[in-house]
């Protein structure tokens, strides 16, 4: 099955940690470029560069581990897999805030 943007929108949503998918077999930068219509005045752009970028986007987020397989000379199966959702960090500027002691001294009488 050739996975476009939704089959693979769809595994994403259904899939539990660990499951994986190829998500695009044969030489990825090739086969991102935008192709031109036969009467040539229009570029349309493959299904494996939104897919590509999708999973990109996802991996960069966390939820995707992304691999390949070689198959030969400038072919590949790149896979991607679920991974378990991480605990977010508290950002030190959005965090729980923690009581400030003061440095100053009191006076003495």
């Amino acid at each position: 099955m050739k996975m476009d943007l939704n089959n693979f929108a769809a595994w994403f949503g259904m899939a539990k940690p660990g499951e994986s998918v190829v998500y695009y077999t044969g030489y990825l930068p090739t086969g991102r470029q935008p192709v031109r219509l036969r009467n040539g005045s229009e570029l349309i752009t493959p299904d494996a560069s939104w897919v590509a970028a999708r999973a990109l986007d996802e991996a960069l987020s966390g939820f995707l581990l992304l691999s390949q397989r070689r198959l030969g000379e400038f072919k590949y199966e790149y896979i991607a897999t679920k991974t378990e959702p991480r605990p977010k960090k508290p950002n030190r500027k959005t965090g729980p805030r923690q009581p400030v002691k003061s440095h100053k001294r009191k006076p003495t009488p």
